[in-house]
């Protein structure tokens, strides 16, 4: 099943870039990296956006500070059968990845999906925020992806997704504590969270990845990794067979590495 593209959505063919660089400032203009996405989020509960071009582009958990910048290793990777890549520009892509941006991207806000070919399948990873009109659950600090593969070869595959973000709300910060891991009959996934010294502030609290079980589905998870360190030694053993190394996290320089959370879907 693939996501289908509305006659509306602006479509835009991948590798993108604009047409010339902005000139022209505008009073109160919020700046922001050029191939920004469609944000992921509810209105007024924090963002995060993806590129145009794939990879976490920026993130804005306090809706009037956006911040622009690189995250490497952070996005969508797909494996079949033993190779693997990040669908994410190099730049974007974690030491010792291999990375491709090429497909299209459509964006009709609330929802935007990118659509990729990677051997004999067709990714379409398609983004959803809870936003209605007139809805009263436009403010939900939640977003849905959902990843759609069809295999066009003549023979069976095995594939995989992985999903890696970092950790927003603790980071590399002297507060943070070791993300977490959970498996229920509900959903699979990483809690991503921070310690909490004295009253709560607007960035005190958790977050998660969560992946719902699906039949004839294998859910994997790796609790935290460095891309600078530890990120070539995950893809290894990603491309091998589209699985995630087992707990407990990797650590670099004695602590918990500063990138966490990827979850992988075989």
């Amino acid at each position: 099943m693939a996501a289908t593209p509305h006659p509306a959505a602006c479509l835009r063919t991948l590798p993108w870039s604009p047409d010339a660089p902005q000139r022209k400032r505008i009073a109160a203009q919020i700046d922001t990296t050029p191939d920004l996405a469609p944000p992921l989020g509810g209105i007024g509960a924090g963002t995060l956006s993806f590129g145009t071009n794939g990879g976490l582009a920026q993130i804005a958990l306090l809706p009037w500070s956006p911040s622009p910048q690189q995250w490497r290793g952070a996005g969508i990777s797909v494996f079949q059968d033993g190779e693997a890549v990040a669908l994410m520009p190099p730049e974007r892509a974690a030491p010792g990845w291999t990375a491709d941006v090429s497909g299209t991207h459509h964006a009709l806000y609330p929802k935007g999906w990118h659509c990729h070919s990677v051997g004999t399948l067709t990714v379409a990873v398609e983004q959803f925020s809870p936003v209605f009109p007139g809805g009263a659950d436009t403010d939900l600090p939640a977003g849905v992806v959902r990843i759609h593969i069809t295999n066009a070869g003549n023979r069976s595959c095995t594939a995989a997704v992985m999903l890696s973000l970092p950790n927003l709300v603790g980071g590399a910060t002297p507060d943070r504590v070791p993300e977490g891991q959970f498996a229920d009959a509900d959903a699979t996934g990483v809690t991503l969270h921070r310690r909490i010294v004295g009253p709560p502030g607007p960035l005190d609290g958790t977050m998660a990845l969560a992946v719902a079980p699906m039949p004839g589905v294998t859910v994997t998870t790796a609790a935290a990794f460095d891309p600078a360190a530890d990120g070539a030694r995950l893809w290894t053993r990603f491309a091998e067979d589209g699985r995630l190394p087992p707990s407990p996290a990797w650590e670099t320089g004695g602590a918990f590495a500063e990138h966490p959370a990827p979850v992988a879907m075989a």
